[in-house]
This record gives structure tokens, C-alpha cells and sequence, in this order.
């Protein structure tokens, strides 16, 4: 489970620096807000972002689920670009307490989608910067 609870992403994402950080497949997209599902279920959104995808610029955002705990933490996530050919949610699961590692997944472990995008059409930038970023997120301050 995530170090980081769902408050303090909501409160620091606000701020956080995207180029103080030099992602080359992660900018601003404008201003970096929050937002919660449409849906229910608590999920945190951090939008703002725009992602590399090959040549294109396109506007995505970050979700975050709470977890089980009741603590306000998070196991899993998902990026979602939100247009273009590659227009999907791309899964992560940040459940690793030993290692602060941040996988790739196929699906949602809790909340399965139907037709889920595949990392490796993104490239292995874009997963760098997205595994780099979630990391901060979800364990460091």
C-alpha cells in the first residue's frame, strides 16, 4: 500500500513541480487540479497532465482508488489518456510495501475493465516517467 495517503496527494498535487522533476513524456497541460469519480467510490483524480505518446502530446490524467485499509492509502492506479488512438485506462499497482515498487498491470485487480490499454503501445519512456512519478506519489514527500 501507498506511504502517501489520498489527502496529501489531493493537497500537494496543486503544487507539485512536473519540471522540476524533467520528464520527457509527462508535462503540464495548463494547471494542475483534483477531482473525485464521477463514479463514487472515493477515487482521487490528479488532472492537469499531458503524456508523450511516440510523436503527440495528449491530455491525460492519474486516478487513484482507495484502498481496503480505511486509512485513506492506495494499492493500484491507473492513467487514463483522454483522447487520441490511444484513448484507454493503463493500469499500476503500488502494493509493494518492501521495495516502493510500481508495476504495470493488465487490468484492475479490483474493478476489472473491459478492454484495458496496454503499456507497451505507449513505449518504455512514457512507463519510465509514469513508474518515476507514481513512485513520488505514492511513498516519497
Amino acid at each position: 500500500m501507498s506511504k502517501n495517503t489520498l489527502k496529501i496527494l489531493e493537497s500537494n498535487w496543486p503544487t507539485y513541480d512536473l519540471d522540476g522533476h524533467k520528464y520527457s513524456t509527462i508535462r503540464c497541460g495548463g494547471s494542475l487540479t483534483v477531482a473525485s469519480s464521477k463514479s463514487g467510490g472515493g477515487m482521487l483524480l490528479l488532472c492537469g497532465i499531458e503524456v508523450k505518446v511516440h510523436d503527440s502530446w495528449v491530455a491525460a490524467h492519474l486516478s487513484f482508488p482507495p484502498d481496503k485499509t480505511g486509512l485513506g492509502t492506495f494499492t493500484e492506479g491507473h492513467m487514463k489518456i483522454e483522447g487520441g488512438n490511444y484513448l484507454n485506462q493503463y493500469f499500476f499497482s503500488c502494493d509493494d510495501d518492501e521495495t516502493w515498487e510500481v508495476e504495470k498491470l493488465a487490468n484492475s485487480p479490483t474493478v476489472a475493465t473491459k478492454g484495458p490499454g496496454k503499456w507497451d503501445q505507449l513505449g518504455a519512456n512514457l512507463w519510465k516517467d509514469i513508474d518515476n512519478l507514481v513512485t513520488y506519489l505514492a511513498y516519497l514527500r
